[in-house]
C-alpha cells in the first residue's frame, strides 16, 4: 500500500445493473498512478478468471476494461487498486427470449474433427471451447454497440455452448463446393436434423475442416489466400451463419486469454498458415478480423443489410479496440461491400496506395477518439425492434409479415396493426444500402415512397414497432370511459331490453342488457379500430351484436399528458387484452348502480406506473378485525371458509360486482375479497392486474396464480383469494390450504 489518494471509478456499468448475458465489460478510470499498483478483481471476495487491459495516460489518468464472467443470480464484484476499492452489485439473469443461437462445430464425413493449427491444442473440444467464448464474445459486443445507441443493452441468445455437429458431406465433396453450396447444404441438413425443433432457432456454424495449402509464391494477396484455401466460409442469411476455421488458431479458450490475444504481434507464418487479418500479418489481426466478420455475417441472420461503414459495412476489423486499449492507429485497406461479396481490395506489394489526406486524417482521428466499431443509425434500429433481441419481441418477420404491404402504383408503405419504424431499399443483388427513412419521434402506419426513386433492382425492408403498451394503455382508458358513457345512457331509457344468458352453476340468473352489448361494441371495436390485430376477449363476444352507430374513438395522446409513462413495445402477438363491458349486470338490471364500475377507470401497470388514486392509497397491513367481502349473489359456502380461516368475528359484508369487491380491499374496507365458486375471467382480470401493482395478491384458493393467456380457459374453476398486501394473502392461503376447505 502507498500514501497516494487513488481514484477507481466505473464508467460503463452502474451499481445494481443487470444483465442478460454472462461475459461482460467494464470500463473505467484510475487516478494517480502508483508503481506497485495493480488492477485486481474479484467476485463473491473470491479471486476469478478476467481479462484486462489497464494503462495510464500520465501519472495522474489510467483508464481500465476488464472483461468477466457472472454466474447466475447476484454478483458482488470489487475492483481494487492499491488502496482504493470499488464495489458493484451485479445481476446475470439470462434472458427468458425464446429466440435462440445455437453454434455447431460441423465436422464432414472423413474428417477427424481437428481444425488446422500450428499447435496440438486442435481438438474438437478445443474448437467447441473457442467457439463458445467467441460467440459469447460477439454477444457482449453487441449489447456494448446497442448500449451506445439506445442506452440499453439489448443482445441475442445462446441456446447453449457449442455443439459438434456430424456432417453426412464426404469431406472431398465438400473441398470442390462453393461457399454458396455449402451454406445450402449445412442449411437445410441442419433443419431436418435433430437439432432443430423450432423456427425460433438460429444456427452458427463453423467448419472443421478447412485448410490452407499455403503459399510458396510470395503472393501473399488475400485473393490468392482465398484461392489456396478450401472450405473457410463466411456467408450468413436466413437461419445460419456459416464460417470456416482458417484462424480459429489464433482464438483464445479461455476467458482471461481474450485480452492477449487481441494483442497478440506475433507474425503469421504466412507460407503455412492461413492469414485473415486485412494485412495486419499478426495473430491478434486475425483473431479481430475473424471476430469481426461473425459479428458482421451474423448481422445477415438478424436482418441486417449491407452498409457503407460500420460492422455491417468496412468497420468490422477493429473489434479489437472495444475489448482492449488499443491507441496506435492502423491505416488498412478498404473493404468492397457490395456488388461481387464482401471481398477486399487487394494491394499491390510493388505500388503505393495514395489517398485523400483528408481521409486519412479523418480515420485517425476516428481512431484515436472511439473503437470505431459501430452498427449503422439503420442498422441500430432494426437490432432494437428485433424480436431476437427482446423479451416480449419488439420486431416483426420483415419482409416475410403479411401486415406490412407496399401498393406498387401508389407507391405507399403500411402497417396495419401497428407504426412503421424504419424502411430500407436495398440492393437486390448485394444487400446494400440505398436509402432508409426512420420513425423514431412520429408515429405513422403508411409512408409514401418518393417517385424519383427508381424501384427496379430494389428491395424493400419494413420494420415496425408491433404494439406500444402505452398507447395501448391510453386506448384502453379511453375505452372504458366511453363504455361507461352507454351504460350510463342505457339506464336513462325506460327499457334496458334485459335478456337471459341462462343459469350459472350456482343456480342465479346471468342476464345481459342493451347496455352490455352497447358498452362492448365501444370498447372492443374502438380498440380494434387502432389495434386491428389486437386479441380481445371480451364477456359478450359471443352475442356478436352489432353496434352500427357506436361511437368510436381516436387516441387521445392527452390521455395521460400529466404521467411520467414511458414506451414499451412489445409483440401484438404476446397481448390479450379482456373486456368485461359492464360489473354487476345483474345490480345494474336492479338498479343498484353504487356495483356498477365501468366507468372507474383507475389504472396500473405492473412496476411501471398508476393512477393517482391509486397511488395515493394508504395500504394498513396490520389485521385486527377482518372485513371479508363476498358475492350477494355466487356466494357458494363462502360463509363457511370464512368462519374457519378468518375467525368467529369475522364482518362479512355482499356485495356484487367484482371490480367494486376489489376497490373495497385497495381502500382497506375489506380485509379480503373471497370467492368459493368458478368465475369467468373478464371479471377479474383488470383487479388482478391492480392489486400486482399495488403489492397486492390474487390467486385461486389453491394459491395458483390465475392464468388470463388466451389458449387457457376463460374461466377460474377453483375459486380466489385476493388481499391487498401480499403478507396478508400469505396468512389466509395457508390456513385455506391447511384446512383443505375446497
Amino acid at each position: 500500500m502507498c500514501n497516494q489518494d487513488h481514484s477507481i471509478e466505473s464508467v460503463s456499468v452502474a451499481d445494481n445493473e443487470k444483465f442478460t448475458y454472462p461475459v461482460i465489460l467494464i470500463k473505467g478510470s484510475l487516478g494517480n498512478r502508483c508503481e506497485t499498483g495493480e488492477l485486481k478483481v474479484q467476485i463473491d471476495n473470491h479471486d476469478c478468471p478476467v481479462s484486462k487491459d489497464v494503462r495510464f495516460i500520465n501519472e495522474k489518468r489510467g483508464q481500465f476494461k476488464v472483461l468477466l464472467r457472472l454466474k447466475e443470480g447476484e454478483n458482488r464484484v470489487t475492483l481494487t487498486y492499491c488502496s482504493r476499492e470499488l464495489e458493484l452489485n451485479l445481476f446475470f439473469e439470462e434472458s427468458e427470449n425464446p429466440h435462440r443461437i445455437t453454434p455447431l462445430y460441423i465436422i464432414c464425413d472423413g474428417h477427424d474433427g481437428c481444425f488446422q493449427s500450428d499447435t496440438a491444442e486442435n481438438s474438437i473440444e478445443n474448437a467447441c471451447a473457442k467457439i463458445t467464448l467467441g460467440i459469447q464474445l460477439v454477444q457482449s459486443l453487441y449489447a456494448e454497440k446497442m448500449a451506445e445507441k439506445w442506452s440499453s443493452r439489448k443482445t441475442f441468445t445462446i441456446a447453449g455452448d457449442c455443439l459438434p455437429f456430424r456432417s453426412s458431406l464426404p469431406l472431398q465433396e465438400s473441398k470442390a463446393m462453393t461457399d454458396q453450396q455449402l451454406w445450402n447444404f449445412f442449411a437445410k441438413e441442419i433443419l431436418q436434423s435433430e437439432l432443430y425443433t423450432s423456427e425460433k432457432q438460429k444456427f452458427i456454424g463453423f467448419i472443421s475442416s478447412t485448410y490452407y495449402e499455403g503459399i510458396s509464391d510470395n503472393d501473399f494477396s488475400y485473393e490468392n489466400i482465398k484461392r489456396r484455401t478450401t472450405g473457410n466460409v463466411a456467408l450468413g442469411g436466413g437461419g445460419l451463419a456459416l464460417f470456416g476455421t482458417g484462424c480459429l488458431y489464433t482464438w483464445p479458450d479461455r476467458l482471461d486469454g481474450i485480452v492477449p490475444a487481441f494483442l497478440n504481434t506475433t507474425l503469421v507464418n504466412r507460407e503455412l498458415m492461413m492469414d485473415d487479418s486485412n494485412y495486419r500479418y499478426t495473430y491478434g489481426g486475425c483473431f479481430a478480423t475473424t471476430i469481426g466478420s461473425v459479428c458482421h455475417e451474423m448481422g445477415h441472420i438478424f436482418d441486417l443489410g449491407h452498409t457503407k461503414d460500420g460492422i455491417m459495412g468496412s468497420g468490422l476489423d477493429h473489434v479489437n479496440r472495444v475489448f482492449t486499449l488499443i491507441t496506435n492507429t492502423e491505416d488498412l485497406p478498404d473493404r468492397v461491400i457490395g456488388r461481387g461479396g464482401p471481398t477486399r481490395k487487394s494491394l499491390n506489394s510493388k505500388l503505393t496506395q495514395i489517398k485523400r489526406p483528408g481521409e486519412f486524417l479523418l480515420k485517425y482521428q476516428q481512431q484515436k477518439e472511439s473503437d470505431v466499431t459501430y452498427f449503422a443509425d439503420n442498422c441500430a434500429v432494426t437490432l432494437r425492434f428485433h424480436k431476437w433481441f427482446n423479451y416480449s419481441p419488439s420486431s416483426n418477420d420483415n419482409n416475410c409479415d403479411t401486415r406490412i404491404s407496399f401498393n406498387f402504383v401508389t407507391r405507399i408503405v403500411t402497417s396495419v396493426n401497428s407504426f412503421l419504424k424504419l424502411i430500407e431499399l436495398r440492393d437486390r443483388v448485394d444487400g446494400m444500402l440505398k436509402v432508409y427513412w426512420s420513425f423514431l419521434e412520429t408515429d405513422t402506419d403508411n409512408f409514401q415512397v418518393v417517385d424519383t426513386i427508381q424501384l427496379d433492382g430494389l428491395t424493400l425492408f419494413v420494420i415496425d414497432s408491433y404494439v406500444n403498451l402505452r398507447k395501448l394503455l391510453i386506448g384502453s382508458i379511453q375505452a372504458a370511459q366511453r363504455g361507461g358513457l352507454e351504460v350510463v345512457e342505457v339506464s336513462k331509457s325506460i327499457d334496458l331490453k334485459v335478456q337471459s344468458k341462462g343459469k350459472t352453476k350456482e343456480g342465479a340468473n346471468d342476464p345481459v342488457t342493451d347496455a352490455d352489448f352497447r358498452s362492448h361494441c365501444v370498447m372492443a371495436d374502438g380498440l380494434h379500430r387502432i389495434f386491428p390485430k389486437l386479441r380481445i376477449i371480451s364477456e359478450e363476444d359471443s352475442a356478436k351484436q352489432s353496434c352500427p352507430d357506436a361511437k368510436l374513438f381516436d387516441l387521445d395522446p392527452t390521455v395521460m399528458h400529466e404521467t411520467n409513462v414511458l414506451d414499451e413495445i412489445v409483440d401484438i402477438d404476446e397481448v390479450t387484452v379482456w373486456i368485461d363491458p359492464l360489473d354487476a349486470t345483474q345490480e345494474y338490471t336492479e338498479s343498484l348502480t353504487e356495483y356498477v364500475t365501468t366507468m372507474t377507470t383507475v389504472w396500473a401497470w405492473v412496476n411501471k406506473a398508476m393512477s393517482e388514486p391509486l397511488s395515493n392509497m394508504k395500504r394498513d397491513e396490520e389485521v385486527k378485525n377482518p372485513v371479508l367481502i363476498v358475492s350477494r349473489s355466487h356466494t357458494g359456502d363462502v360463509q363457511t371458509i370464512a368462519k374457519e380461516v378468518f375467525g368467529k368475528n369475522v364482518h362479512i359484508i355482499k356485495a356484487g360486482g367484482a371490480g367494486y369487491k376489489v376497490l373495497k380491499v385497495l381502500n382497506n374496507e375489506a380485509t379480503a375479497y373471497l370467492h368459493s365458486t368458478a368465475i369467468k375471467k373478464w371479471d377479474i382480470c383488470a383487479g388482478n392486474a391492480i392489486l400486482n401493482a399495488v403489492g397486492g395478491k390474487m390467486t385461486d384458493l389453491n394459491n395458483q396464480e390465475i392464468s388470463y393467456s388466451d389458449k387457457d380457459p376463460f374461466v377460474n374453476e377453483k375459486g380466489l383469494l385476493a388481499t391487498a398486501s401480499s403478507s396478508t394473502h400469505e396468512q389466509y392461503i395457508k390456513k385455506i390450504l391447511e384446512k383443505n376447505l375446497l
